[in-house]
Formats: structure tokens, C-alpha cells, sequence
């Protein structure tokens, strides 16, 4: 027993929104490239339906759904291009898209997987009452009357939208509201469920959920469901509090109440995250396109199966009903294969499906019999057979089955003649069906055909041959006219054999079809293969792919006439792959040449230096060493330039260090000392220079050979710091005698042995460290030249005055002429070093009187310490220091001794001057050699 074959279960919803909702986007995101959405096998566009145009007429013909369809994948393109699609106008009347839906698994057991989808979409100014006028909205509301369910689309506003457009979207959502209230009580009758839409829901939350890199199908479907759930719940509360959703609560609010639990609301966003594109539109607002792609959707299938699971509820609900009244019933009653693909094994709809075809079974026999009534009648039987055959019938075991046969071949007759009397193809085509099927059909009783009753064969094949050519007739009539139904034809070319001018007028249709349908297909691959399609970052590859094997199935459909234009095809589809690939692979080398270009400048751009204080040498090697290092995502060029680069900077890096000792040369000229951390980066420099791969040899050496310039003049420098610190204090104590304290010379000693324990020092400069040393002595002395003592003796002394000295190992002696004032003056000249310890200067004289019983005896003693003296000495002084000092001259009754004699002997004292002077001898120039 053959198996039934079962047509999908079809459902037609109507889009409802203003214009600027999203509708067409809506339609042309369900055909576009999309990640995968969670439980959802496949939603794929099987074809456009004819289109209703303004005036109520349905534009026949292939050409006008080919239009239909041919606009619904030109706009799918344009959004898997990231391109504006173009929107629907008036003119285009209502225009039907079919989609094929394949669940997971069958809404129930026996049910078909399978579903088949209507979506009927039209401008949105046909809902404005500014634009459109009262015939027009009937119209819309006969279309809306005769779907499933509507798919009520009302734009999300943007919260940061300006406040003109965001007003502008908020009364534009009331007056959706407004459009929906006009609808009668009869379309919402008729309408039994209802969704709203607010699209554009990544207006307020973007649903960027790009399927990562090898992330596996599993994980991406758990994550989807779980922003899914995320975007759920923000929505509910969008909805219910806040200020802007206010027009959408009422929308809903109205909604609820009207369609009950065939209701719901749904978060929509097609492109899933989207960026703003000028359009040069009327209005100056932009146009959004996605963000990237394929599209991470939000809530594209989800309100269809929602729909689709209250359409199911409703009309098994309707079928159970209708089954109150059989008869009247009957006629609308569902085929078996019909219940078997919507609802599977459903007893009761199967119980109900036997009970009305039992009633349809009766109803045809009472219609038969009246038939053959009226029969006898219009044919004026004979009476003898007439009564002749009631007998028989009334005594027949199968009476009823022969006033069936008799009925139903009457009918034939009626309708064959009919046809035959009118010129209406439509009426032959039914009258030849019904004639075949009526031939291929036996009644039980050939004394039907025995008494001449019923349609006999003779007439009936006379007859068949009349319509057959009348058919033919039609065909070849019809075969010139624009709005030739070609696939009808073709079905009725095999029951016309003889029909050969139709079988050519249909190959040459064929043809032209086939050739306008490659042309169209070529067209659009052009467009999606132009240079600047093609050099586009977002392109698509799966998208070429696609629209190539989709062309070569047709071509591959040529016939032998065409088999030169599929060739053509062919290689032409061959030539605008292999260009597009070429361009897209050159625009990719050069976006990625680009992208690594500026990579590099920015990786530079942080190496860049100018001095060691800004950054350190070393640093700025081993960044470059990290610049050129491979990876497995650098390209070959993008090494090559690398390296180059690097190359080029080794090379130039010699001159940066002799331009950067150049400017230090400032520094060394004003005797500053080099700092320490410039020589420890050179030398942590010199490591990371030596550690360069041997590729780079060639500058590594020239580096290496500068780098040790740089050390030596570093070395210099800081000898030359060394030594001009000992230079320094050695000509301050040879020029200066006030600087030769202990400490000053200690000072020295201590610079200079530092200095000759330098080995880079001794190397440069040890001759003069030695010259320094030998005339350590000769700048440390401090001699005590000479002193003059003066003072007034008693008065009227008018004899002489002399006396000795000692000062040290130096002693001397002194005579003077008094000048009867008491007055005198008298010195010595000791030429005595000063040391570190005080030493005492002792005078003794006597005064020889000539007038005086007696002599009178004097003695003064002073202890000079050098550093004292020298504290003293205020402003520079060079060769000689004079000191003036005061001393106490005692007087003695007896003669004294020089260190003999004690100031408690004293008979009176009085305080006189002393005036020392202090010298020394210079000390050798010392030659600083190449330092500054």
C-alpha cells in the first residue's frame, strides 16, 4: 500500500507596523547568514507568493513572484553585505514570503517536522490615515482577516536618542495603537492570536553575542540561552516601569485584553547590535546596518513558534467543534494526510475525520440522485425503459450505487456541455478532469450502460476529443500572453499529446525563463562580486559561495539549446569567483600589511628615545630584540620588515650614543662628574648587545665597538673628575697660605691616594699624581718669617735695650737706642716651620739706664699654633701672611733667662704688640693633560 504523501502544514501571519519598524528586516533577517539560534534546527526561504496589488487584483504570473522573490534576496544580501535594504513601498502591494521551518523533533507523535510559513508584509504607510484612505484599509483588513495570526511590530526607543526623535518614536507607538484600535470586532474575531514586537531592542541593550574562535556548538547555545534568559528579564522591566514604555504598556495593556492567552510580548533585535549609516534620506535620519556578521539575532523564530503552537490549539479546537454538525461540516472537512501533518495521531480529530466523511458520503449520494432525476427528464427517455430501468433499480441489490454512477456521469455530461458552449479554459480544463476521472471509473451494473442511461463511451470519447483541441486551441492562444501561467501549462501538456505547437511554444518558454533567471541570478553575483564588495573587511565568503552553487544548480538544469549560454555562465561565474578572491585575498594582505604597519608604529612609538635619562639603552635593545621575535601570527613580510627595521636602528644607534656623549660634553666641560647610573647602563647595555642573535652581527659589532668608546670616554671623564679634585685642593693649598691647616692638607692626602688607588685614574694620569705627591710637603708648609715687637718702656729711658729670642730651634739676639721717650722697636728672623703643635716665640732685654741707680729687666713670651693662626686670616692671601698679635711684658727686678724665667717674679707687666710674618713657597703646576 502506497504511503500518503503529506503536504507540510502551512500558517500565514501578516507583519503590522508603521513605517521604519523594522518589517522588511524582520523578513530579510530570517533568510540572512545568522549564528545558530537556541532550539531551532533550520529556517530557510523557499519562494515569494503572488503579490495583491492596491486595487485587490493578484498580479499573475511567474514574472511578478519572481519580482517578489527577487527583492526579498536582493535585500538579503544587502544586510549580509552590511548594506541598507531597501524598504517597502505602496506600489508593491502586499507581498507574501513562504519559509520552511524544520523543528527538532514533531510538535507531536505522527505530526509533521516540517512547517511552512506565510509572511505577508506591506508599507507601512498603509496603517496612517494621513496617507492612505478608507478602501485601502478595508483592503488591509480583508488580508489581515484571512492569516493565522498578526506580528505586531512597535520600535524601542533609544534612551539617548535626541528628544525630538525620541518623542517622535514614543507617538509613533501610540499611533500603532490608534491603527490597531480601528480594526473591527470581526478582524479580531477572525484574528485569534496576536505578538508584539518591540524591535530594535538593541537600541536600549545591544545582543553582541559573536561566536568565539573553535567554540564549540554546545557551549555557544548554552551561553546564547543564558543571554536570552538576561535580555528576558531586562525587557519585563523595561516594560513594566519604566518611563519611556509607557505607549508600549498600553499597546500591551489593549493587547492582553483582547487576545488572552494568544497573546505574548517579545524583545526583537534582527541585527543584534547595529551601527548608523547617512542614507541621504528625506528626513536627514540615519540608516542602521549591522555591526557585523552573521547576525547574532535576538527573537526572530521564537514568536513564530509561538504563534504556530496557539494556531494548532485553535484549529484542532474549531475541528472538534465543527463536529456537532456533520453535514454542514462535510464539505470543509480535512483529508487524512492533511490531519496527519498538523497534528499527528490525534484520536479524536481521526474519529472526527471518519464521522464527517460518512456525512460528505451521504450528502453526495442525496445530490446524485437528484441528478439523475433531473436527467430522465431533460433527455425524454423512453417510458418503457425508463420504468423499465426504475424496475430493475428498485428490485437491483446496489440501487443506490447505480443512481450514484447515474448521477455522477449526468454531471460530467452537464459540465462537458457547458464548456463546449462557453469560451473559458478554466471550465474546459475542469470538464477534461472530470471526463478522465470518469473513464477510468466503472459503475457495478452494466445494465446502467445496457439501458442507455448515464454518459455512454461513444459520447463521451467524441466528446473528450473536442475538449482535448479546444485546450489545445487555448494554450496556443494563451502561449503569447505576458501573464502565461507556464507551470499550469506544462502539468497539462501530458494530457495533451497531440498539442505539439504547445510543446514548442513551452521549451521556447522554458528557455526564456531559464535564460531571465540566470540573468537576474548573474546580475545580483555581480553586484555581490564588485571590486568594492569584495575589498570590504566584513565580506563574506560563505555568502559567495552560496550564491555561486546556487547558480550552478540552475545552470546545471540548461538544456541542450542552452548548453552554450550555461557555458558562458559557467565561465563567467568561474572568472567573478576567482576575481572576487583575488581582490578580497588583496584587500586582506593589505589590510593585515596595514594592521601590522601600525602595530609597529605603536610597538616603535614606546621604543622611541632620546637620552639615557629618559629611558635606558638597554631597555630600548631589548625591546627591539621583543619587535623582531617571531609568531605564529606575523606574517613573512611582517617579519622582514621587522627585521629591517630593526637592522636600520642597530645601525643608527652608534651615532645616537656619540650624538648623546656630545651633549654630555657639556656637563664635562663644567666639571661635573659623570653619574653613576650612566656607566651602569652602558654596561647593562653592553650585555643585552652582546646577547642579539647572530643574524644581527654585523651592527652588533659596530655597536659593541661604540659602546666601548663610550666606556672609555667614561673612563676619562671620570679620571679626569679624579684628578681635578686632587687639582683642585693642591692649587688651593700652593696658592693660598691660609688653606694649609691640618685639615686642608689631610684633605689632600686623602684625594690623592684615593685617586692613585683608581686604576683608571693611575692609568691616565699617574705621572701627575706623583708630581702632586712629591710637592705634598712643600704646599703644606707654613714658615714664621720674621716679628717685630713694639712697645714703650718707662719714660725718660735714655739708655739702650738689648736682648735674645727664641722660637723653636731658631734663637737670636737684638740691641736698640733709646730715644728718651721709652719707646722701642726690635725683631728677629726665625724662618721656622709652624707645626701641628703650639710653639713658644720667648723674648728677654734688659734696659741699660744712665741715670738710674739700676737696670731694668723684661721678659714676654707668645705660643703660636698654625691652624689658630690661620683661623684668623680672613680674605685670600697668597706668598706672605701678616699677623698682628699682643703679648704681656713683664718686668724683673734681676737679670732673666730665656725659658727660665716665671711671670710670678714679675714686679709689674704691660701689654705690647707683636707683628709676625707668615710664609710659604708655591708648588709645581701640574699639568692636567686632555681633561677640559
Amino acid at each position: 500500500m502506497n504511503a500518503i504523501r503529506r503536504t507540510p502544514p502551512r500558517y500565514a501571519f501578516a507583519l503590522f507596523g508603521r513605517r521604519r519598524t523594522g518589517k522588511t528586516v524582520f523578513l530579510s533577517a530570517l533568510a540572512a547568514l545568522r549564528q545558530p539560534s537556541s532550539g531551532i534546527s533550520n529556517i530557510s526561504y523557499v519562494a515569494a507568493l503572488a503579490p495583491i496589488l492596491p486595487d485587490d487584483s493578484v498580479l499573475p504570473g511567474e514574472a511578478a513572484r519572481f519580482r517578489v522573490e527577487t527583492q526579498c534576496r536582493e535585500a538579503t544580501e544587502a544586510i549580509n553585505a552590511q548594506r541598507v535594504p531597501r524598504q517597502t513601498e505602496v506600489s508593491d502591494g502586499f507581498m507574501g514570503h513562504r519559509f520552511e521551518l524544520t523543528l527538532p523533533s514533531p510538535p507531536a507523535p505522527g505530526a509533521s517536522a516540517v512547517i511552512h510559513v506565510d509572511i505577508y508584509d506591506f508599507a507601512g504607510e498603509r496603517i496612517d490615515p494621513a496617507t492612505t484612505d478608507g478602501k485601502d484599509e478595508a483592503r488591509l483588513h480583508r488580508l489581515l482577516r484571512e492569516t493565522d495570526g498578526l506580528m505586531i511590530l512597535a520600535e524601542t526607543p533609544a534612551p539617548d536618542a535626541d528628544p525630538v526623535e525620541h518623542r517622535a518614536s514614543l507617538i509613533g507607538v501610540r499611533a500603532l495603537g490608534e491603527a490597531l484600535a480601528r480594526l473591527g470586532k470581526a478582524d479580531n474575531d477572525a484574528i485569534r492570536q496576536a505578538v508584539l514586537l518591540a524591535t530594535k531592542w538593541d537600541h536600549r541593550h545591544p545582543f553582541a553575542l559573536s561566536r568565539q574562535k573553535d567554540e564549540a556548538t554546545p557551549a555557544y547555545m548554552a551561553r546564547r540561552a543564558t543571554e536570552e534568559a538576561r535580555h528576558r528579564q531586562e525587557f519585563e522591566t523595561w516594560l513594566n516601569t519604566a518611563s519611556d514604555a509607557e505607549q508600549h504598556q498600553a499597546l500591551d495593556a489593549r493587547l492582553r485584553s483582547i487576545y488572552g492567552e494568544n497573546y505574548r510580548t517579545y524583545p526583537v533585535s534582527s541585527f543584534g547590535a547595529a551601527k548608523l549609516v547617512d542614507i541621504g534620506a528625506d528626513d536627514g535620519k540615519p540608516a542602521e546596518i549591522p555591526a557585523e556578521v552573521p547576525l547574532a539575532s535576538l527573537n526572530l523564530v521564537e514568536p513564530l513558534l509561538f504563534l504556530i503552537e496557539r494556531a494548532r490549539a485553535n484549529h484542532r479546537e474549531a475541528l472538534l467543534a465543527r463536529g456537532a454538525h456533520p453535514l454542514t461540516a462535510a464539505d470543509a472537512i480535512p483529508e487524512k494526510a492533511d490531519i496527519l501533518a498538523e497534528f499527528g495521531e490525534d484520536a479524536g480529530l481521526l474519529a472526527l475525520r471518519d464521522k464527517l466523511a460518512a456525512a460528505r458520503a451521504t450528502k453526495i449520494s442525496e445530490q446524485s440522485a437528484a441528478a439523475a432525476h433531473e436527467a430522465r427528464v431533460r433527455n425524454k427517455r423512453s417510458l418503457s425503459l425508463t420504468v423499465g430501468a426504475i424496475a430493475m433499480l428498485a428490485v437491483g441489490v446496489t440501487a443506490a450505487e447505480a443512481r450514484l454512477t447515474m448521477g455522477r456521469e449526468e454531471a460530467v455530461r452537464s459540465a462537458v456541455n457547458e464548456a463546449l458552449a462557453h469560451n473559458d479554459l478554466e471550465a474546459v480544463i475542469s470538464a477534461r478532469d472530470s471526463l478522465r476521472l470518469l473513464d477510468n471509473r466503472e459503475p457495478f451494473l452494466p445494465t446502467v450502460r445496457l439501458t442507455g442511461l448515464g454518459y455512454p463511451a461513444v459520447e463521451r470519447a467524441k466528446d473528450g476529443k473536442r475538449l482535448e483541441s479546444t485546450e489545445c486551441t487555448f494554450w496556443e492562444t494563451r502561449a503569447s500572453q505576458p501573464d502565461f501561467d507556464l507551470e499550469q501549462a506544462q502539468a497539462r501538456l501530458k494530457t495533451l499529446p497531440g498539442c505539439t505547437t504547445l510543446d514548442r511554444t513551452l521549451a521556447n518558454a522554458h528557455l526564456a525563463h531559464w535564460r531571465h533567471d540566470l540573468r537576474v541570478r548573474m546580475e545580483s553575483f555581480k553586484k555581490l562580486t564588485a571590486p568594492e564588495n569584495c575589498r570590504a573587511a566584513n565580506f563574506i565568503h560563505a555568502a559567495l559561495g552560496e550564491r555561486g552553487n546556487e547558480i550552478l544548480a540552475l545552470v546545471d538544469q540548461a538544456t541542450d539549446r542552452a548548453s552554450d549560454d550555461a557555458d558562458h555562465a559557467r565561465a563567467e561565474l568561474a572568472s567573478l569567483t576567482q576575481r572576487c578572491q583575488a581582490v578580497a585575498e588583496q584587500a586582506g594582505l593589505e589590510r593585515q600589511n596595514s594592521a601590522e604597519a601600525t602595530a609597529r608604529a605603536a610597538e616603535l612609538k614606546k621604543l622611541d628615545v632620546g637620552t639615557l635619562e629618559q629611558q635606558k639603552w638597554a631597555d630600548y635593545v631589548r625591546g627591539l630584540i621583543g619587535y623582531q621575535q617571531e609568531s605564529a601570527s606575523a606574517s613573512a613580510a611582517d617579519l622582514a620588515a621587522r627585521k629591517d627595521e630593526m637592522q636600520r636602528r642597530l645601525a643608527h644607534l652608534p651615532q645616537q650614543l656619540e650624538n648623546w656623549q656630545k651633549d654630555l660634553d657639556r656637563f664635562r666641560s663644567q666639571g661635573q662628574s659623570p653619574l653613576p647610573e650612566r656607566e651602569a647602563g652602558l654596561r647593562i647595555l653592553k650585555n643585552e648587545v652582546t646577547a642579539l642573535p647572530a643574524e644581527f652581527d654585523k651592527p652588533k659589532q659596530v655597536l659593541l665597538n661604540s659602546i666601548d668608546r663610550s666606556e672609555r670616554y667614561f673612563a676619562q671623564w671620570a679620571a679626569c673628575a679624579r684628578l681635578g679634585e686632587v687639582l683642585e685642593k693642591y692649587n688651593e693649598l700652593s696658592d693660598n697660605l691660609a688653606s694649609r691647616t691640618e685639615t686642608g692638607i689631610s684633605n689632600l692626602r686623602d684625594l690623592l691616594n684615593a685617586a692613585k688607588n683608581d686604576p683608571a685614574v693611575n692609568d691616565h694620569f699617574g705621572e701627575a699624581l706623583r708630581q702632586i705627591e712629591d710637592q705634598l710637603s712643600t704646599v703644606s708648609e707654613v714658615t714664621l718669617a720674621s716679628f717685630r715687637v713694639a712697645g714703650t718702656l718707662p719714660a725718660q729711658s735714655d739708655g739702650s735695650t738689648d736682648g735674645k729670642w727664641s722660637f723653636g730651634s731658631s734663637t737670636g739676639s737684638f740691641e736698640a737706642t733709646m730715644d728718651g721717650s721709652g719707646r722701642f722697636v726690635f725683631g728677629g728672623n726665625p724662618e721656622t716651620t709652624l707645626g701641628a703643635e703650639p710653639m713658644s716665640l720667648e723674648i728677654v732685654a734688659e734696659q741699660r739706664r744712665t741715670f738710674w741707680p739700676s737696670n731694668y729687666h723684661f721678659a714676654t713670651h707668645i705660643a703660636l699654633k698654625k691652624d689658630d693662626l690661620l683661623a684668623d686670616i680672613t680674605g685670600a692671601s697668597r706668598d706672605l701672611l701678616k699677623i698682628d698679635l699682643h703679648a704681656t711684658l713683664y718686668r724683673f727686678a734681676e737679670p732673666v733667662e730665656l725659658g727660665s724665667f716665671s711671670s710670678s717674679k714679675a714686679i709689674d707687666n704691660k701689654v705690647i704688640d707683636i707683628n709676625i710674618d707668615l710664609a710659604g713657597s708655591r708648588g709645581l703646576l701640574i699639568s692636567q693633560g686632555d681633561c677640559p
